[in-house]
């Protein structure tokens, strides 16, 4: 069983996609723009999520002490979000990187929160560590069935996402559908829904797909069963 339900984990969540605007806003204002939007996307590594390097900079977020750090060669400096605005960690990382060019969030659709009108982070030590280990067990069932290179996490929806062939696959930690993690697959058009295994189920409101919730993992599911059996 989960150290804690993943119903539970909404806020901290919340927190964590506002913190990883850190990585994509300066992304957008330091690097050659990408059609894909995926000069914003971010690698999930060794429990971090990782931009892409910025004048021999790379921007990682750090959710096991909540922290933004600024990784060069031979050292790194380290911004914790604790008590701190989304502004002040934003005017923070784009110097990491430079002569500031004004780095700010996209106005994306995001979820509700505080922190948007410059709120303060708190900061959920347990929840972030089960963030963590829900991301990691996200990325290792999906490269089972995609390269792990081509997974990314893409800043608007705060999911790790990929391809299988021409069939979309991800893990999202939850979202205003699903208030806890889940796997999703997403076929193309016209296909038609087969059974599932792993406690998936198909879905056809607002967007069709494949998902399994992570209430149902802990209940007994099986994510690689769900995923190969989708695609």
């Amino acid at each position: 069983m989960p150290a804690i339900p993943p119903s539970a984990l909404v806020d901290a969540r919340i927190e964590l996609h506002y913190a990883s605007q850190v990585l994509s806003a300066c992304a957008d204002v330091w690097l050659p723009e990408r059609a894909d939007d995926g000069h914003t996307a971010m690698r999930w590594v060794g429990g971090q999520l990782l931009g892409e390097p910025i004048n021999g900079v790379t921007l990682v977020l750090r959710p096991v002490d909540f922290a933004v750090l600024a990784v060069r060669e031979g050292s790194t400096e380290t911004f914790t979000l604790a008590n701190h605005a989304l502004s002040e960690a934003l005017t923070w990382a784009d110097r990491q990187c430079g002569t500031p060019r004004g780095a700010q969030m996209r106005g994306y659709d995001m979820p509700a929160s505080l922190l948007r009108s410059d709120g303060r982070f708190v900061g959920y030590e347990l929840e972030n560590a089960e963030l963590v280990r829900w991301f990691d067990m996200g990325f290792e069932a999906l490269r089972t069935v995609a390269a792990p290179e081509s997974l990314r996490i893409w800043p608007h929806h705060f999911d790790l996402g990929g391809f299988a062939g021409s069939i979309g696959i991800g893990f999202s930690l939850g979202d205003k559908y699903y208030a806890e993690p889940y796997f999703y697959v997403t076929p193309p058009p016209g296909a038609a829904p087969r059974a599932l295994a792993g406690g998936g189920f198909w879905r056809t409101k607002d967007w069709a797909g494949a998902v399994l919730t992570a209430s149902t993992l802990v209940a007994g599911g099986d994510a690689i069963a769900f995923l190969k059996s989708a695609i």
